[in-house]
């Protein structure tokens, strides 16, 4: 995870250098939206390839895998 985490801030750097933005380290919260975005986007795959399920809570959805998968 340690060299994900590497390679994501280097990306986002790069970007911003690409972009012409100073100073052009990367904000915390750009790291985390990332992050983020890419977690719903793993969560969502593998609910329809029907390995998960989702259900609703009274605050929010709760994820549990579903047996034989």
């Amino acid at each position: 995870m340690e060299m994900d985490m590497l390679k994501l801030i280097h990306s986002l750097q790069e970007k911003r250098r690409k972009d012409k933005i100073t100073p052009d380290h990367v904000p915390e919260v750009e790291i985390m939206n990332t992050v983020l975005e890419s977690a719903r986007s793993e969560l969502n795959d593998l609910y329809k390839s029907d390995k998960i399920g989702v259900v609703k809570t009274l605050n929010s959805k709760a994820v549990y895998v579903k047996d034989g998968k």
